[in-house]
């Protein structure tokens, strides 16, 4: 949303917090009010679908995009998961969703929490790389 004139998120936005001077809170001024402050997001979230060419590349059955990735990547590095080998299965099985990526890191440029899924699935890989067996070459 607009705060004091400023597009920000407003979750991470510190409001100020003297009172002689108001806060003007609108919504963004290039997206459709539905009511008071809560807008239309179904363009922003196209446009956010778009800034991964790997989702356009693949259909949602082969990659499940960048916020996806990163939320499963949330719960697998979380010390309590006790399902992270049988997510990091689902990632990696038949589709190899977990590969589709090409760490382009347009998701991370345009995320607006400053969050880093390239980085995510980086990490998920890595993981996964080191739970494959070592395959010893036949010396004979």
């Amino acid at each position: 949303m607009n705060i004091d004139g400023t597009n920000t998120v407003a979750c991470l936005r510190p409001i100020d917090t003297r009172t002689d001077k108001a806060t003007i809170i609108a919504p963004l001024a290039h997206m459709s009010v539905i009511k008071d402050l809560v807008v239309d997001l179904t363009n922003f979230y196209q446009q956010y679908n778009s800034s991964c060419p790997s989702y356009w590349w693949n259909s949602e059955d082969q990659f499940l995009g960048p916020a996806v990735m990163l939320q499963a990547y949330r719960w697998m590095s979380h010390s309590r998961n006790d399902f992270a080998n049988a997510r990091l299965q689902a990632l990696t099985g038949d589709m190899r969703k977990l590969y589709r990526c090409r760490t382009i890191r347009n998701c991370t440029i345009t995320c607006p929490k400053s969050l880093d899924p390239a980085r995510a699935i980086s990490m998920m890989r890595g993981k996964h790389l080191l739970s494959l067996p070592i395959e010893t070459p036949d010396f004979k």
